[in-house]
């Protein structure tokens, strides 16, 4: 599903949206950011479900680095987040790009004997 998919625009969107507003007005605020986090995870799903693990790793990793910064703020906690959230950045999104480059650039000569 796109953001720019009638599913989305005219389904998906109303639904969370008008659920949404309605936990707001009762003031159950909790829950209805609780919607939003589901229906983000929901909505993720959609695209490609197999990835949806990846997005639940990524939040907990980044959820644990949160807990231990907010217990003990140091400086080599904070750089090792970082650090962790640019390396799964640069391996998804990157590392086929270099594959694919090294693969046109390197030559593919098997000899047998």
């Amino acid at each position: 599903m796109l953001f720019n998919s009638p599913a989305f625009l005219f389904l998906f969107l109303p639904v969370c949206f008008g659920l949404f507003l309605f936990l707001k007005i009762r003031r159950y605020g909790h829950w209805a950011l609780s919607l939003i986090g589901i229906s983000s995870l929901v909505f993720y799903a959609f695209w490609d479900i197999r990835y949806l693990v990846l997005l639940l790793t990524s939040i907990t990793f980044n959820f644990i680095f949160d807990s231990a910064l907010t217990q003990r703020p140091d400086k080599r906690v904070l750089i090792t987040g970082l650090a962790g959230n640019l390396l799964c950045l640069g391996w998804f999104k990157y590392a086929g790009f270099f594959a694919s480059s090294l693969n046109e650039i390197l030559p593919h000569k098997i000899s047998k004997r």
